[in-house]
């Protein structure tokens, strides 16, 4: 694995090109440019236009144009080069394009009446300590020849002034020096080869169709590619359009933002896609930074905003159509590097109250949203291990969001330093250093845990599993856990989008899961309950190993107990041995003739260890009236062991407690391919967490004595119900979505839509009175046109805003 963040790039470079007559600069096909900057550049009035100031004294020479031409002509002898010089101060319009950043490409032709002239190129502060990009003598010092000749200058923009001008200062000899076809643009690389992907009649050879002509037709038409009479689907990336890119490609990639810029268009009203820039790995191993994306009849443009944390040995670029199949259409694929000015560090202040901290950043106007981070240890990197990304909210006065550290278990709640981080980071993703700050605070507890069952409920399972291949009543299962118990849920107001909008509703994604597990033979009992609108299970041919992308759940965990709960699992890919790790996945797979069975399978990515349903374990499905559940007794002994020696479990018993790393994962499918998963655990941050332990939360398994009887017997609090404002769902939407929050008390509420410009375009709620609770708010923005808009929940206590997309 290639580590990105390893990498660095010169501040700036100085490039030469030298050619005879009049040259024009030509657009290398990869390369993409922006507006020129510079007013009046090509000289083509017959007098100096007043965007040019001329400095120094008139005896030192005359400064005008001629036949087209900046010149510079009857040069008398002088001590300094900017003793006498021509420069253009930038104006508002124009300093606002320097602030964008990143790389920035100057060309002008140039000639003297000598063989050679060397003069300075400024670029940079007016007054001042006169800070430039290019330093004489040195990068900025350059040579004419008595032949006009193309010059260019390359630098890096990372940082402005108030006052910035770009200069030309001459002095060095008494020849002449003509100057013109002055160009200062913002420049920038696209990774990818042949963007345009069509070359004359033909698909580029660039690009890979992956799909053959029995799942797929690939074409031209009207110069885009038409990927069409999709057939024999199975899974969403069945049918690809990729690039796979070489060791260049790939080296020139660095961990930060980037763009992804393409056109395109469906023959349906909706498709939804994957687009996919990533690892491209043949192990099971990929990773992907790259959103779903829903696109409509309409060829449009479409720009994504990709972060990109690193980079690996193979990679690709490009679009997985299989979730139906209508037909699709490509063109002009761009995949940038985003170069901006850092936005500035941010500052912020930590509260807390019953255990709940709350983190408060201050406005700043050269960020649109500010990221929080988590550790229980200093933090001096974001990415190092233990940090985990607890919320983002938007760029306004004000804005915070709670946060709870939830100890597994009422005994394991103590007082300790919290610290907290925020990265400032503007829209396109490029981000600040961190600003760090700490508070000492109590934990709330848990409410979810795994319990030891009686041997009347592993007696009562065992004969529903073995016997009558029935699942009992929901209430006698319930029965089995204690009358406190809490399942793990997963819902609209818990859940963590891995992929997709996270569903329509509860009704379409949402489930609960009980744990339980048997002491003596350290068995595991999962039944599980899920809302479901549209159920498509698996068939037999795909099996337990592709079931991911169809209806069905997801469980990751552990052996061991992490040496800090707080911080969680410090594995970063699954190990064996003494701590393992496996990923688990449940449900049900449909046979030729219809008949579904249940299944339960273990992995756990080496190719020495488990790959398929678990030996001595099973699950019984069935559908319901809201969806489908399902009663899973797993031998854990059946899971270690091996040939890497992975440790048993030992399950606690009476009195004692177990911690372990756990995660559950919920699978949507609602035609052809799974087009939603949503998370449990809040560590949950992108769709690598089923190979990431890192991201699984700690649960206590705890002995049917050490069950927390009740808050009040136990001596921990409560935990109280915090103001938030959750993700608007679906998004993107088209055109209506809705909002929901949560309210801590009774309080006037205010809820408010803006544009990226800070510009009001939507008041929902303007001071209403609402009671505790949690509400949801319908919004509809017929009249809007497509864009990333922020709404924003504003209460006497509380202010958060979040971005929506609205694609039409």
């Amino acid at each position: 694995m290639i580590k990105a963040t390893t990498k660095h790039v010169a501040s700036f470079v100085l490039m030469m090109l030298l050619s005879v007559g009049f040259t024009v600069t030509t657009v290398a096909q990869n390369t993409l440019y922006g507006d020129n900057v510079i007013v009046d550049s090509d000289f083509s009035d017959d007098t100096l236009s007043s965007a040019w100031v001329i400095e120094g004294n008139s005896a030192l020479g005359n400064i005008g144009v001629i036949n087209g031409e900046l010149a510079f002509t009857n040069l008398q002898e002088t001590a300094n080069q900017y003793d006498f010089q021509v420069n253009q101060p930038f104006s508002a319009e124009q300093l606002a394009e320097i602030e964008k950043g990143g790389t920035f490409e100057l060309t002008f032709d140039a000639r003297t009446t000598a063989a050679s002239k060397t003069f300075h190129v400024f670029l940079g502060q007016v007054g001042g300590d006169w800070a430039r990009y290019w330093n004489s003598p040195g990068d900025g010092d350059v040579t004419a020849t008595n032949e006009t000749q193309t010059i260019t200058l390359t630098t890096d923009v990372t940082e402005t002034w108030d006052a910035m001008r770009l200069g030309f200062e001459i002095m060095t000899d008494t020849s002449s020096l003509f100057i013109d076809n002055i160009v200062l643009r913002k420049v920038d690389d696209n990774i990818l080869i042949d963007g345009e992907l069509v070359i004359g009649d033909s698909l580029s050879a660039a690009w890979n169709p992956v799909a053959d002509g029995t799942q797929a037709t690939y074409s031209v038409d009207n110069g885009a590619v038409k990927i069409s009479e999709l057939r024999n689907l199975v899974n969403s990336y069945d049918v690809q359009f990729i690039q796979e890119l070489d060791s260049v490609q790939i080296d020139s990639i660095y961990a930060g933002p980037y763009e992804m810029i393409f056109d395109a268009k469906t023959s349906a009203d909706e498709k939804q896609i994957q687009v996919f820039f990533g690892n491209n790995g043949t192990g099971g191993d990929w990773t992907n930074f790259a959103p779903t994306l829903v696109l409509d009849n309409t060829m449009k443009t479409y720009k994504l905003n990709i972060n990109a944390s690193q980079n690996w040995a193979q990679m690709k670029v490009g679009f997985e159509v299989s979730a139906d199949t209508s037909s699709v259409w490509f063109d002009n694929v761009i995949l940038r590097r985003v170069r901006e000015i850092t936005p500035d560090a941010p500052t912020f202040s930590l509260a807390t109250n019953n255990g709940v901290v709350t983190v408060t950043v201050n406005s700043q106007s050269t960020a649109s949203a500010f990221d929080v981070y988590f550790s229980n240890a200093a933090i001096t990197e974001i990415d190092a291990a233990g940090v985990t990304l607890v919320g983002s909210v938007a760029d306004s006065s004000g804005l915070s969001l709670t946060h709870s550290t939830a100890a597994p278990h009422p005994t394991l709640a103590e007082s300790f330093t919290a610290h907290y981080a925020v990265v400032a980071r503007t829209e396109k993703g490029t981000e600040s250093a961190p600003t760090t700050n700490s508070i000492t605070t109590d934990m709330t507890v848990a409410a979810n845990y795994a319990v030891e069952l009686s041997t009347d409920a592993i007696d009562a399972v065992a004969e529903a599993l073995l016997s009558t291949g029935e699942i009992p009543e929901a209430s006698a299962l319930a029965g089995f856990f204690p009358d406190s118990y809490t399942p793990f849920t997963i819902n609209s107001e818990n859940r963590v989008i891995i992929s997709g909008t996270g569903g329509d509703n509860d009704a379409d994604i949402s489930s609960r899961h009980w744990i339980g597990f048997d002491p003596i033979d350290n068995l595991l009992v999962i039944y599980a309950e899920v809302d479901d609108d549209s159920i498509v299970f698996a068939t037999e041919a795909t099996g337990a190993g592709g079931a991911w992308n169809f209806d069905s759940w997801e469980m990751g965990i552990g052996n061991y107990a992490p040496e800090s709960f707080i911080e969680g699992s410090t594995h970063e890919t699954y190990q064996s041995g003494e701590e393992p790790d496996w990923q688990l996945r449940g449900g049900a797979l449909v046979s030729l003739e219809g008949v579904e069975r249940g299944f339960i399978l273990g992995y756990g990515i080496d190719a020495a260890r488990i790959n398929g349903e678990i030996e001595n374990s099973q699950t019984l499905a069935e559908r319901t009236a809201t969806g489908y559940r399902t009663l899973t007794l797993i031998s854990t002994p059946d899971l270690t062991g091996g040939p890497t020696m992975d440790a048993a479990f030992d399950f606690p018993s009476g009195s004692d407690i177990g911690l372990y790393p756990l995660q559950i994962s919920l699978n949507d499918n609602d035609a052809t391919a799974r087009d939603t998963q949503v998370n449990w655990g809040s560590k949950s941050v992108d769709g690598n967490w089923w190979q990431d332990p890192t991201q699984w939360n700690v649960v206590a398994f705890v002995g049917v004595d050490a069950v927390p009887v009740s808050n009040e017997d136990d001596g921990s609090e409560t935990q109280p119900i915090k103001f938030s404002l959750d993700q608007n769902y679906p998004n993107p939407f088209n055109p209506t979505t809705n909002i929901s929050f949560t309210l801590a008390n009774s309080t006037n509420v205010t809820l408010e839509v803006f544009n990226m410009l800070g510009q009001k375009v939507a008041t929902l709620l303007q001071g209403e009175k609402m009671t505790t609770g949690q509400h949801t708010q319908a919004f509809d923005a017929s009249s809007l046109a497509s864009g990333m808009y922020l709404y924003r929940l504003s209460t006497s206590s509380f202010v958060q805003s979040r971005k929506m997309m609205l694609i039409k």
